[in-house]
């Protein structure tokens, strides 16, 4: 049983109970500041972590994949169609580190590339 800290009072104080605890059993830590541990300088700046877009794995797509019919993506779309369209300038004109760089943690299966879905997403706005 803890003893009388507070003399006279029937239900002693949580600031009362640490300073005793702290004073008989050093508990709660031992500087005046009733710190619980020292905190050490860091060494150095901090770490920088590499863009999470550079690191991250997404779902594997292949737009020259061959299926069994038709054999690629190619021959499903006319020369002038608009996904061709769509598809280099998100390939060859868009910079999309931005979108890549906010992929900092996920959990759970591989998210799909985001230059796909930019793709799905302006094509069927386009619709």
């Amino acid at each position: 049983m803890l003893p009388d800290v507070t003399a006279g009072e029937p239900h002693p104080s949580r600031f009362a109970i640490s300073r005793w605890l702290r004073e008989n059993l050093g508990v709660m830590g031992t500087g005046s500041d009733g710190a619980l541990f020292e905190v050490g300088e860091t060494s150095g700046p901090p770490r920088r972590r590499a863009p999470a877009g550079a690191a991250k794995t997404f779902r594997h797509y292949d737009q020259a994949q061959s299926f069994l019919l038709p054999p690629s993506l190619d021959d499903w779309l006319p020369e002038a169609h608009e996904a061709r369209f769509i598809s280099e300038v998100v390939e060859e004109l868009l910079d999309l580190s931005v979108i890549y760089d906010s992929y900092v943690m996920a959990d759970g299966a591989p998210p799909y590339a985001p230059r796909m879905m930019l793709k799905l997403l302006l094509l069927m706005s386009l619709r």
